[in-house]
């Protein structure tokens, strides 16, 4: 069983990715179709697990991001990506705001010492719950009752295989 959970992190908005690129710092691993990617210095670099992010009212695929083991210092959210699933960028002085249907997705601000366009997004985790972390549950009995809760079961049994017998009833006088 597992819950989801978010966590806020902030990437940089970059208009030359064709989709959202994260370093693969954990060491993550999982099942997906792996993408390749070629960088301005000519090598290649092949995803190696895949995130969920939380852009409400996005596609599955705006949604998505790809780790990559290659050195990557910033999580790179695509701008193209974005733009090709119906948003509207927005760069003024100080901020940049991705809307889709007049309605704000994403608001950040311009980084003074970088100069990079900064937007905090969630990112959906999931988080396990181990049933071996809940207490037992005992079996509790009312103090009144009749029967040993285990000979109900008997007890019930007993009618049902004694129904169609003949019940001969005496009567003293």
């Amino acid at each position: 069983m597992s819950l989801e959970d978010t966590e806020m992190i902030d990437t940089v908005a970059d208009s030359g990715t064709t989709g959202h690129f994260f370093p693969n710092k954990v060491n993550k691993k999982n099942s997906h179709n792996e993408i390749k990617v070629i960088c301005a210095s000519n090598h290649s670099m092949e995803s190696v697990a895949t995130t969920a992010l939380d852009i409400p009212k996005l596609s599955m695929k705006a949604n998505t991001a790809y780790h990559f083991n290659a050195i990557m210092e910033q999580l790179l959210l695509s701008i193209p990506l974005l733009t090709d699933d119906g948003c509207n960028i927005n760069l003024t002085m100080d901020n940049i705001v991705v809307t889709k249907n007049d309605k704000i997705k994403l608001k950040g601000i311009q980084d003074k010492i970088s100069t990079l366009w900064m937007l905090p997004i969630k990112l959906l985790k999931k988080v396990n719950l181990l049933a071996q972390v809940l207490p037992p549950v005992p079996m509790v009995y009312a103090e009144n009752s009749t029967y040993h809760q285990p000979t109900i079961a008997k007890l019930m049994a007993y009618p049902n295989a004694t129904r169609n017998v003949l019940v001969i009833f005496s009567l003293l006088l």
